[in-house]
């Protein structure tokens, strides 16, 4: 049995459409790290140090790694005009890029949990008291005391106590 030619038809599409991929992560990395970037001179930094370590380092990595991948694909085209890109090297670059992206989302996503959490505080409604955010309403423990609550479309809440 033998073997296509590395630079057979089936092989230049197949590392054209690998290095499109390698540079459409190379495009979302450099975003992510300007996102950051960005929060972190935005004046409050809403994420904790160890969010924007680890979402930066890993979407470094991810820039790094996608590089290095594009370079080896160039070099060996250039050197040896050979376009498989299935080596075990060219694999691990690309495959490890698009996890250290989404390392980099995931840290993400969990610190904008976190942030949602922290930020708003949850209604509680006991002892004779509603609590909403920083609005307590006293009373309801009356006979007949009620709340009335309405919300505008822009959404500005109305607390009205009936008794």
């Amino acid at each position: 049995m033998t073997l296509p030619a590395a630079n057979d038809q089936k092989h230049k599409d197949a590392c054209q459409y690998s290095v499109d991929v390698a540079k459409e992560f190379l495009g979302l990395a450099a975003a992510g790290v300007a996102f950051v970037i960005g929060l972190i001179f935005a004046g409050d930094a809403p994420f904790t140090k160890r969010a924007v370590f680890w979402s930066l380092g890993s979407l470094a990595v991810s820039l790094l790694l996608g590089w290095l991948y594009l370079m080896n694909v160039v070099s060996s085209i250039a050197q040896y005009d050979n376009y498989n890109v299935y080596q075990p090297r060219r694999r691990f670059l690309a495959g490890f890029q698009i996890v250290a992206f989404l390392v980099a989302v995931g840290v993400l996503a969990d610190a904008t949990r976190s942030l949602i959490q922290r930020t708003r505080p949850p209604a509680t409604i006991g002892d004779g008291a509603a609590r909403f955010g920083g609005v307590t309403i006293t009373g309801l423990d009356r006979p007949g005391a009620a709340v009335d609550i309405k919300v505008d479309s822009a959404g500005g809440v109305d607390l009205r106590l009936r008794r």
